[in-house]
């Protein structure tokens, strides 16, 4: 019965995503520029793609827009959807920011609702889809290998990702990516960033703890990192922004099915920091349209709870906001997507070592 239900849980998730606008990519498929692949008969490593720029001159002719690339990793012909903003020349090196889907969902979806590819174009800098594998080799319901350790509480829950059922090295992959965008484009290597939704978000926060040497600093939204809180001990102090909603049905806000709940989760990352997490700050959020207190009522239980003094300024900061588990499309305050712009503003202020 309990299988049951999480399965339930899971496809209501999917539905859900259906209901705000996030159409199937057959409806609304991306207009791509190049559709580079590496050849599928040998593994990716330490091969390069026919093509790929090696010199800041190759990179320099790249055309601007979305692409999609993939290459072959573990068995597996992985993929990944990459948006290059028109500020980009490949004459200096520019952020990276990879962006991680939920679930049973897609780049494609992922790209069209988080809100990155419209901050890149005001900022500057590229963003990166990456794809989990598919249900079976199905084509559908894609998933990340982003699950509990064996033995921890959320283990049982394991099968219902195809990515942690299988146990592909969904890290390895990750780390593939950034490292074929770095041999395309100009890529500044110590302002990688990671971002991500749900399962996509215990990606990123996987990535954050595991890989401190390639990834400056992580923004995940309605998330957690799946690992028992005895268990954070990531490879650096890194800085991370939460955002999560009161109203979240499916990684609830209060006590998740098998984890503690959102705040101790944020404390117990800014305790791996090093931070004071005995004194944290705690601010209302603001928006510029409601200085006039105009429709504030609705917001008025939001807060920002930031953890300082940590070690080597790795912030920790959890949003508590009124929305539900897709957060992107039920926190939207002043005619625009409030949590990409506030993710970007904490994220480039950090740089690797």
């Amino acid at each position: 019965m309990r299988k049951r239900n999480v399965m339930l849980l899971l496809l209501s998730l999917a539905g859900m995503m259906a209901c705000n606008n996030d159409v199937p990519d057959s409806q609304n498929p991306i207009p791509y520029s190049s559709d580079t692949q590496l050849d599928d008969s040998a593994d990716f490593e330490g091969r390069a793609a026919e093509g790929t720029p090696k010199t800041e001159s190759d990179q320099n002719k790249l055309v601007l827009g979305d692409y999609q690339f993939s290459f072959k990793l573990g068995g597996y012909k992985r993929f990944y959807k990459l948006h290059v903003p028109a500020k980009y020349n490949g004459s200096a090196k520019v952020a990276l920011v990879l962006d991680f889907h939920g679930i049973l969902q897609s780049s494609t979806v992922q790209q069209r609702v988080s809100g990155f590819a419209e901050k890149s174009e005001e900022e500057g800098f590229i963003v990166a889809y990456p794809e989990g594998i598919s249900w079976a080799n199905s084509g559908m319901a894609h998933s990340w290998n982003a699950d509990s350790h064996q033995g921890s509480a959320c283990w049982d829950q394991r099968p219902y990702s195809w990515a942690s059922f299988v146990g592909v090295d969904d890290i390895k992959y990750s780390v593939e990516v950034v490292e074929d965008i770095a041999r395309r484009f100009n890529i500044d290597r110590r302002r990688i960033y990671l971002t991500g939704i749900s399962q996509g978000g215990a990606m990123a926060l996987l990535l954050a703890h595991d890989r401190g040497d390639i990834f400056a600093a992580a923004a995940i939204v309605s998330s957690a990192l799946l690992k028992d809180l005895d268990q954070y001990k990531p490879l650096r102090p890194i800085p991370v922004i939460n955002f999560h909603g009161y109203n979240d049905e499916t990684v609830p806000y209060e006590k998740p099915p098998c984890w503690n709940s959102v705040e101790d989760l944020s404390k117990q990352w800014a305790r791996a920091n090093g931070c004071d997490c005995d004194h944290p700050t705690e601010t209302s959020v603001e928006y510029p349209c409601f200085l006039d207190q105009t429709n504030r009522e609705e917001t008025r239980n939001e807060k920002i709870t930031t953890y300082k003094s940590c070690k080597d300024n790795a912030e920790v900061r959890l949003y508590s906001l009124v929305g539900r588990h897709t957060l992107y499309n039920t926190n939207q305050h002043c005619g625009k997507q409030f949590i990409a712009d506030e993710a970007w503003d904490f994220l480039k202020r950090f740089a690797a070592p």
